[in-house]
């Protein structure tokens, strides 16, 4: 799952994981990202951390309070604003923290990486 509020950021990471071999489902803020949460489960979430509203920050500290087996489930947390966000989002819970511009080579290893990891 995307989790952006940005249209042309989810397309590009759309065209990336589909040319990984990857399906996607995309939400534009937390409530909507929690809801699709409430659906299903996801091989990893990758969630920008500025969102307008509740941040990525509270999407992954909501996730990892819900059911035991949601610890489980890998999360990135994509952002531009470094400063910001340095410290806090490993602390929260994320598996990964990359700074934009991402490189979409390396976040697709990260995601294939933690997706693999889950899985053994």
């Amino acid at each position: 799952m995307l989790v952006d509020d940005n249209a042309d950021s989810v397309e590009v990471l759309e065209a990336t994981f589909r040319a990984c071999g990857a399906g996607t489902v995309a939400a534009q803020n937390v409530p909507t990202a929690l809801s699709y949460l409430d659906t299903g489960w996801f091989d990893v979430i990758v969630s920008e951390l500025a969102l307008p509203g509740r941040d990525g920050v509270d999407l992954i500290r909501a996730l990892r309070k819900r059911r035991g087996s949601e610890r489980a489930m890998p999360a990135i947390a994509l952002t531009g604003y470094r400063e910001q966000y340095d410290d806090v989002a490993l602390d929260a819970g994320f598996d990964a923290y990359l700074r934009k511009p991402v490189d979409l080579d390396a976040l697709c290893l990260k995601v294939r990486a933690l997706v693999d990891e889950q899985r053994r």
